[in-house]
């Protein structure tokens, strides 16, 4: 007997990702039982997971694109990360089972929980009273030689560490990693300030748990872990009769992996991987998430994730099956980005690539611009105006990929001047919105006082009524 085949594919870089998962699901390619013959009803109990909110908008508008229709049942298209709560039983269904020993409570809202880190930052700020110049064995301050504590001296600095303490909590859930692993850490090895550091690690990776058995809560992270793994359970104690499909998710998190795991293992599940690198060579594959021989490890490359889901799924690195289909500009242009992405241990490959494939290397380049702007308001209005250009060609679009939030602030400014709304998946910050402007001026008018250059902003404010009718007002 020979084991089945499991519904594992790939849809490589380049290609218009949902656009091409859509076509192929209603082609029947992903799953034998959806396609655009599939009845209404039938087409309805199937379940997508995408990996966010924005996503299955996304997906939802493909589908209305493709099918074309005037209305339609589309499938259940349900996020698997930030899980909100009226989303929780439509997407995990009333049935899945929870250990009755340990019963879910709700999570903990993010800004109480950042409240309550605070406070135990301030206590610990509090205990320590000045910065530590010398500590005894055991870690405890010596106060008679130090001077003024500098780090989360102020409630407002004590807030802005508990985020990242929050962090630290979240990873160690999403992990599998045990608050225990702190005691196994020698302080003999770091300075004397990587003592206080893990002391007070100690002290708050075990108050909080109590903290939160106090409020009958959990954090937001280990919820949504054990609701992901509740839902493994069910898919594996009953399997579902409607397809499942997973579709962009690499994995990231221990507990998605092994829900797309269950998810593959299902005779009507589906896993899309979304750019799965089948042209890298074996030894750069092996090299991948790998320690190179300097000791440095090599985790960022951007396939380390899915070797690693791959790796709990069980299956090699050619079994997902290709839905793309490339021109052989965009063939050329995928082999480049492979080579040089390679991890250190494989560059020695690229000068044979660049000699054996002169005429690929060079049309994997073709309409590539490479632009040096003198300084950011320039490079700004550049990049605005390459985005004009594209939208005033028919069947164009144009999309601006930046982790620099002002240089984006920047474009969509330019934009503006001529009018042209973007769509910002980065999201505008509260104190930059009209309302952020004005409770920052009132916030300025509390602590600085009522000056002249603080109430002029203020009546200047468009919302600044002050209780006066629109007429009067203006």
């Amino acid at each position: 007997m020979t084991a089945r085949r499991r519904n594992l594919f790939t849809i490589a870089p380049g290609a218009p990702f949902l656009k091409t998962f859509v076509r192929a699901l209603l082609d029947g390619e992903i799953v034998p039982a959806l396609s655009r013959e599939t009845p209404p009803l039938t087409m309805a109990r199937a379940t997508i997971y995408v990996p966010t909110q924005r996503a299955a908008r996304a997906l939802a508008a493909e589908f209305a694109q493709a099918l074309n229709q005037r209305a339609t049942l589309l499938p259940r298209i349900l996020p698997l990360g930030a899980l909100e709560e009226r989303e929780n039983a439509a997407l995990f269904g009333a049935d899945f089972d929870i250990d009755a020993d340990a019963p879910l409570a709700a999570p903990i809202e993010e800004l109480e929980r950042r409240l309550l880190l605070s406070q135990l930052i301030l206590q610990w700020a509090e205990a320590l009273g000045r910065a530590i110049i010398t500590i005894d064995p055991t870690g405890a301050p010596n106060l008679h030689e130090s001077e003024p504590l500098l780090v989360a001296s102020t409630p407002s600095a004590a807030y802005a560490l508990a985020a990242d303490l929050g962090a630290l909590i979240d990873e160690l859930h999403i992990e599998d990693v045990s608050a225990d692993a702190f005691e196994t850490l020698s302080d003999d090895a770091y300075s004397d300030f990587w003592a206080i550091t893990t002391r007070f690690l100690r002290i708050a990776l075990h108050e909080w748990p109590r903290i939160l058995f106090e409020r009958g809560r959990i954090d937001a992270s280990a919820y949504q872990k054990r609701l992901i793994e509740a839902q493994i359970a069910a898919l594996t104690r009953a399997p579902p009769p409607a397809p499942v499909i997973a579709l962009g998710s690499t994995g990231a998190q221990p507990a998605t992996a092994r829900l797309l795991a269950a998810i593959a293992a299902l005779d009507n599940g589906a896993v899309v991987l979304p750019g799965l690198d089948q042209s890298m060579s074996e030894e750069a594959w092996a090299s991948v998430g790998q320690t190179d021989h300097a000791g440095e490890p090599a985790f960022t490359h951007p396939q380390t994730m899915l070797k690693r889901l791959l790796a709990a799924m069980g299956v090699a690195r050619d079994e997902p099956r290709e839905l793309a289909r490339l021109t052989p500009a965009l063939l050329a242009r995928r082999s480049f980005v492979s080579q040089a992405m390679a991890p250190a241990q494989a560059t020695s490959a690229w000068r044979d690539y660049q000699a054996a494939e002169s005429v690929v290397f060079a049309s994997a380049l073709e309409g590539v611009i490479s632009l040096e702007a003198p300084d950011e308001r320039l490079e700004a209005f550049t990049l605005a105006l390459f985005m004009r250009e594209a939208l005033e060609t028919t069947g164009r679009t144009a999309a601006l990929v930046t982790p620099d939030r002002l240089i984006a602030r920047r474009v969509g400014a330019e934009l503006r001047r001529f009018d042209i709304e973007i769509d910002d998946s980065g999201g505008m910050p509260l104190a930059r919105t009209s309302i952020g402007a004005l409770a920052r001026l009132l916030a300025a008018i509390g602590s600085d006082g009522a000056g002249a250059v603080n109430v002029a902003a203020l009546l200047a404010h468009p919302l600044a009524a002050l209780g006066l009718s629109p007429a009067r007002v203006a």
